[in-house]
């Protein structure tokens, strides 16, 4: 066949970039770290961001989550939320849409960096996130084109979901260290994950609330279940995230086929 373009080349790199940063998450690493993500991966993607082709500003859009979670607090800020930004009023609506669809992933990967090496700054991310996602979600929602803002519109659940915490700190709940952000509990939806992963079991202990919330975990928080897995690779929350979409793929399957044996009937 053809060889591939510059275009799939450059698409493809996005991911693999991605890819790459995703090692330093949730713990750096001895292969990556956030400073190699900083200084050797971040900077190819801010490059292609600006390229002319919008498959290839769409790929880098969705490897933006990745590398956010894998890098430093001050690149967030300082380069990857302003590209994010730019790149939502990107010309090519499919670019925009993107971003809207995106913007589940970087509030947690803002999270997952905050609970990792920017646990420091965590206070500083939280206002970011605030101050920098939620404005490019109204923007989204009021876009002039009715692609990108039906996309939104469905992402806009999750979005609001993903402030919720994504796991206890240190036994402490959010209001007992004054974050507003975490003040709506203190379980968090990696641990209500892990319990989805272990049939109700959260710390060793099985809990009737555990057990329930789990539930919850698996259900409310879809996007959560396949974000963790991206960016955590083989922990019990990516497992359940198999699991859950497998689940809902069986259940397509079963109402496609009830829809079938209707139309059959009809017919008879």
């Amino acid at each position: 066949g053809d060889p591939p373009s510059p275009e799939d080349l450059k698409t493809v790199s996005s991911n693999l970039l991605a890819e790459i940063a995703s090692l330093s998450t949730p713990q750096p690493s001895a292969s990556v770290t956030p400073r190699m993500v900083s200084s050797l991966i971040l900077p190819p993607l801010l490059a292609l961001i600006s390229d002319p082709h919008f498959r290839v500003r769409r790929a880098a859009v969705q490897a933006l989550p990745r590398v956010l979670a894998g890098g430093t607090v001050d690149d967030a800020s300082s380069y990857i939320l302003p590209a994010l930004t730019s790149l939502s009023t990107d010309d090519m609506y499919r670019v925009r849409k993107a971003v809207g669809e995106c913007l589940v992933d970087m509030s947690r990967a803002v999270m997952l960096l905050g609970d990792g090496p920017g646990r420091s700054q965590r206070g500083r991310l939280l206002e970011l996130r605030r101050e920098q996602l939620i404005p490019l979600c109204t923007q989204l929602l009021d876009d002039a084109n009715k692609f990108v803002r039906h996309a939104m519109q469905q992402f806009l659940g999750p979005f609001l979901a993903s402030f919720y915490p994504l796991g206890p700190r240190d036994g402490r709940s959010g209001a007992e260290d004054g974050n507003e952000d975490d003040a709506a509990g203190s379980i968090g939806v990696m641990r209500l994950l892990e319990a989805n992963a272990s049939g109700g079991v959260v710390g060793g202990e099985f809990s009737p609330t555990a057990g329930q919330q789990s539930t919850l975990g698996a259900r409310f928080f879809p996007h959560a279940n396949g974000m963790v897995g991206r960016l955590n690779p083989g922990s019990a929350a990516a497992e359940a995230a198999e699991a859950a979409a497998a689940g809902e793929e069986a259940e397509r399957r079963r109402l496609a086929g009830a829809q079938v044996l209707t139309e059959e009937e009809e017919l008879l």
